[in-house]
């Protein structure tokens, strides 16, 4: 079983004299519980007695289970970093990969982590699988301002060859392109003002675009609707062709991207244009794609061990 694979690298800050239940054997049964939905001590120490022969046919539990209380408390002494690097480790090797698996990067503050004068508020930054509708890491940070290093930090644990990232303006630096790329991988990033020359270019090569007859441009058009909203969506793909100085700074960029948005809520409309970069050669049905499904990681993470990492602090 790839999990028990993984679960050896767990580590645990309790002494190891006369230790009666392994980290292991705590940790595997506190992850098979909660794949099963039992999130509280409780419930994962009864689905334990429960399944005590079936957890045997991978360790010996010669101890038995530890109680509710006990299991909690060993859990507390997981050097985290081990524990989220097997967890990683099983994902990566687990989860199918598509075609080319799209990959959500982004960072958030933690509920209830507020900040003081002297703190700022606990981020956490993850990457999401979001064909798999899977969380494949996450990583904490302190503070906004750390989120940069923690995504590039976190890259390392990830395996992304062959897969497209995508990310939002803040992630729109070389540095971040290089990691990506030295990986195998590509990504798709947005452009806004802390880019102010990359996006000026942008956007006079769009508007050039966009000035030609109709017949003469391509786009990829999708319209949603449902209560009360109606979003009308234009992607357009252009190789990139800047000026000499941008194009030896951001030499790896193939492709620019423009969306159009078109919003009616109840209404009222909106009209607004996002503009993306992307080190690959990508197609208009991708780019639409890619673009609209960046934001499913707000809203449709999921991950085994997410009730450990409880966002309630």
């Amino acid at each position: 079983m790839i999990i028990i694979e993984q679960l050896k690298k767990v580590k645990d800050t309790r002494s190891h004299i006369n230790q009666v239940y392994p980290v292991m054997e705590v940790a595997f049964v506190v992850i098979t519980a909660m794949i099963c939905g039992q999130n509280k001590w409780t419930e994962i120490k009864d689905f334990g007695e429960g399944n005590i022969e079936w957890l045997r046919e991978y360790f010996p539990y010669e101890n038995g289970l530890p109680t509710r209380h006990n299991i909690a408390a060993i859990m507390r002494s997981v050097v985290p970093e081990t524990l989220l690097e097997a967890m990683v480790g099983w994902v990566n090797l687990h989860r199918e990969k598509h075609a080319q698996p799209i990959i959500s990067v982004d960072g958030k503050v933690l509920k209830g982590a507020k900040a003081s004068k002297q703190q700022h508020p606990l981020y956490m930054v993850s990457a999401f699988d979001v064909d798999e509708g899977l969380t494949l890491t996450h990583q904490p940070c302190d503070g906004k301002g750390m989120e940069l290093l923690a995504i590039r930090n976190m890259l390392d644990a990830l395996d992304i060859k062959g897969c497209l990232l995508t990310a939002d303006a803040l992630h729109c630096q070389v540095e971040t392109l290089n990691k990506v790329v030295d990986k195998g991988g590509d990504i798709l990033v947005q452009v806004k003002l802390n880019q102010p020359s990359l996006l000026a270019e942008i956007d006079v090569q769009f508007q050039y675009y966009w000035a030609l007859p109709e017949d003469k441009q391509e786009s990829y058009i999708t319209e949603e609707k449902g209560h009360g909203r109606k979003e009308v969506r234009e992607v357009y793909v252009l190789p990139a062709a800047f000026s000499e100085a941008l194009r030896q700074k951001w030499c790896l960029v193939k492709s620019i991207v423009a969306v159009v948005r078109d919003r009616s809520v109840k209404g009222k409309g909106s009209y607004e244009t996002s503009y993306y970069i992307c080190t690959d050669h990508l197609s208009l049905e991708l780019a639409s794609k890619a673009t609209r499904k960046h934001w499913h990681i707000e809203n449709q993470q999921h991950w085994a061990l997410e009730a450990l990492l409880r966002n309630s602090v």
